[in-house]
C-alpha cells in the first residue's frame, strides 16, 4: 500500500511537471511531446508497479523513466522487464523442479540422521533441502582452489583423465592461452570418442570467434550459445547464465568463482592480482551438478539427455562423511534461494560473519541483517576488491 501511495504521487508529480513544463513555451510541439511522455510514464509506471517489484526498485525505475523518458525507455527494454523474464523462466523453472523430483525423489525422501549437528545447523539443512530440492549428500569430498592457479592446473588433469564424457559450461570463456589450452584438450578428447558438450554464455563469451567455435564442432564437440537473441534489445540481455560448472565422467566436477581467461591467472597489467575461489567435487554430490548442465543444456539446445549414462549411483546415506549440497539459483529460481540461505546463516550467526565477495551489492534485506549482527557484538567481515573489474 505505501509503494502505491508513493508511486501515484511521484507520477502525479511528474505529470504536472511535464503538462506545465512543456505548456509555458505554449507550442504544439512541446503539447505534443508533453502528452508522448505523460503517457510513457503512466503506462511504464503501472506496469512496472504491477510486476511487484521490491519499493526501492519501483521508484528507481519511476523515476529513471519520468525524469529522461527516452532514454530510460531503452533502459528499461534492455534490463527492466521482468514480464518476458517470467514467461520464458518460469517454464524452466517448473520443467526444472518436475526434473529434480522425478530423479532425485528416492534421495530427498531417504531418512538421514542428522544427530551430528547442533540445533541450528540442522535447521539450515532442512532449509536449504526444501529450499533447493537436491539432496545432500554425505559421501561426496570437496576441496578448496585457491587461485587461478591451482583450479587450471587441476582442471587441467581432470580434463585429461576423462574416459566418457565432459560437460562444460562457462559465462566467460576466452579464447586466450589458458582457453586455447582448454580447447585443444577438447578437441584431443572429442577425437578420441569421449563425448564433450561445449555449453557458453552469449553475451559473457560474445568475443568467442566462428573459428574457435568451429574448430570444437569440427573435432564432435558439440556446442551450444546459452541465451542467443536475435536482436540487443531483448529482455535476454540481462538474464545471463553465470554458472561455471564443469562435470567429467559424473564423477568429478569443479565450479566457483573462477571463468577462462588469462586475467583470471594474474596475467592481466589492468587487474593485477587476481583472487577468486573455486572448488573441486567428486562423489554423489556431482549428481547434482550433472543434472543443473543437462538441464540448462536441454533448455537452450532441446536435446534430453537426462539418462542413467550421465548420472552417478543414487545417492545412499553412510554418514561417514561431511554434508554436501549442491544448490542452483539465477533467473530460473523465483524463490531466492541463495539469498534466504544467506540471510539464515547471517541471522542464525552466534561468533562471527565473514564475507569474502567480488560484488557487494546488498538488498535491504541483507543490509539490515548484516547491521544487526554487527551492533550484536558478532564479528562481521567483509572482503572485496580494492579494484572491481565492473565499473558500475
Amino acid at each position: 500500500m505505501r509503494r502505491g501511495i508513493q508511486s501515484t504521487i511521484i507520477i502525479g508529480a511528474l505529470l504536472a511537471f511535464y503538462y506545465f513544463g512543456f505548456g509555458i513555451f505554449g507550442s504544439t510541439g512541446g503539447t505534443i511531446i508533453s502528452i508522448f511522455s505523460t503517457l510513457t510514464v503512466i503506462s511504464i509506471g503501472l506496469a512496472i508497479f504491477m510486476e511487484n517489484r521490491n519499493p526501492s526498485a519501483t521508484m528507481a525505475w519511476i523515476l529513471l523513466l519520468a525524469l529522461i523518458p527516452v532514454v530510460g525507455l531503452v533502459f528499461y527494454f534492455l534490463f527492466g522487464q521482468n514480464v518476458f523474464k517470467r514467461r520464458k523462466y518460469d517454464k524452466k523453472a517448473q520443467r526444472d523442479l518436475m526434473a529434480y523430483e522425478r530423479i532425485e525423489n528416492d534421495a530427498l525422501r531417504l531418512h538421514q540422521d542428522w544427530s551430528m549437528f547442533n540445533s541450528t545447523q540442522r535447521k539450515l539443512l532442512g532449509l536449504s533441502q526444501r529450499l533447493a530440492r537436491s539432496p545432500i549428500s554425505f559421501s561426496s569430498e570437496t576441496r578448496v582452489l585457491t587461485n587461478g592457479e591451482e583450479t587450471f592446473g587441476t582442471l587441467l588433469l581432470e580434463l585429461r583423465q576423462a574416459k566418457h564424457h565432459i560437460h562444460m559450461e562457462y559465462y566467460i570463456f576466452r579464447a586466450d592461452e589458458i582457453g586455447t589450452r582448454i580447447q585443444q584438450i577438447l578437441i584431443e578428447k572429442a577425437r578420441a570418442g569421449v563425448k564433450v558438450r561445449f555449453m557458453y554464455d552469449a553475451v559473457g563469451s560474445i568475443q568467442l570467434s566462428r573459428g574457435f567455435l568451429k574448430a570444437l564442432s569440427d573435432a564432435g564437440v558439440q556446442v551450444a550459445a546459452y541465451g542467443r537473441s536475435k536482436s540487443f534489445f531483448s529482455s535476454r540481455v540481462n538474464y545471463r547464465n553465470h554458472r561455471k560448472i564443469v562435470v567429467i565422467d559424473g564423477d568429478v566436477g569443479f565450479m566457483g568463482g573462477l571463468n577462462v581467461g588469462d586475467e583470471y591467472l594474474s596475467r592481466s597489467k589492468t587487474y593485477g592480482f587476481w583472487r577468486d575461489t573455486h572448488m573441486l567435487v567428486r562423489g554423489e554430490a556431482v549428481r547434482t551438478m550433472q543434472i543443473i548442465f543437462l538441464l540448462d543444456w536441454m533448455h537452450t539446445t532441446g536435446e534430453r539427455i537426462l539418462e542413467q549414462d550421465y548420472l552417478s549411483p543414487q545417492l545412499r546415506y553412510t554418514g561417514d562423511g561431511g554434508a554436501v549440497q549442491i544448490i542452483a539459483s539465477g533467473p530460473d529460481n523465483e524463490r531466492q534461494t541463495l539469498k534466504n540461505i544467506f540471510f539464515s546463516m547471517i541471522t542464525s550467526a552466534k561468533k562471527s560473519v565473514w564475507i569474502a565477495t567480488p560484488y557487494f551489492i546488498p538488498d535491504e534485506d541483507i543490509y539490515t541483517a548484516l547491521q544487526v549482527a554487527a551492533l550484536s557484538g558478532l564479528d562481521v567481515r567483509l572482503l572485496f576488491p580494492a579494484q572491481p573489474d565492473k565499473w558500475l
